[in-house]
């Protein structure tokens, strides 16, 4: 793979790469925004690229020494007409950590969510799982609580932690 991302070169090595206030808009053919990422701030250090790694997929060569913040990742629509919001992702793998203040799903053209989960954070992570196995593995899992709500053959249960 390194031969791929380094085309003629031997090696390609940094201190620091940084993308600060950055935007990512995925959309489909026909221009209709599915995912956004809005102030995107990404801080990758020790960058190396070599034959001596032995990385198993492009991942592999960002995921061990990067921080990154989003403030804002709206995904793509379900099928079932509702899409889930999340503010304010935080990513720090030296300290092997993932925070996101609020996990938000609203039902499309409605402002009160049907799911509101705040201060969740995932400690101890193993990158490696995450690389190898595409598999998000902690040691510990927190949040504040929050709001689920969960529909059943057209009754509506709330449920409150």
């Amino acid at each position: 793979m390194y031969k791929k991302i380094l085309g003629g070169f031997n090696s390609i090595s940094t201190d620091t790469i940084q993308v600060i206030n950055g935007t990512v808009l995925i959309t489909d053919k026909k221009g209709k925004e599915l995912t956004t990422l809005e102030n995107i701030n990404i801080s990758l250090n020790y960058f190396l690229i070599d034959s001596t790694r032995n990385y198993q997929n492009l991942i592999s060569y960002f995921i061990k020494d990067v921080k990154v913040t989003i403030e804002n990742i709206q995904l793509p629509e379900f099928a079932n007409s509702s899409r889930i919001n999340i503010t304010r992702l935080v990513y720090d793998a030296p300290k092997k950590l993932l925070h996101l203040d609020a996990v938000q799903q609203y039902k499309l053209h409605d402002t009160k969510p049907i799911v509101d989960i705040k201060n969740i954070q995932l400690n101890q992570l193993n990158t490696d799982a995450f690389v190898m196995f595409q598999q998000l593995k902690a040691g510990l899992v927190t949040c504040d609580g929050g709001l689920v709500t969960i529909y059943k053959k057209k009754q509506k249960i709330t449920v409150w932690r």
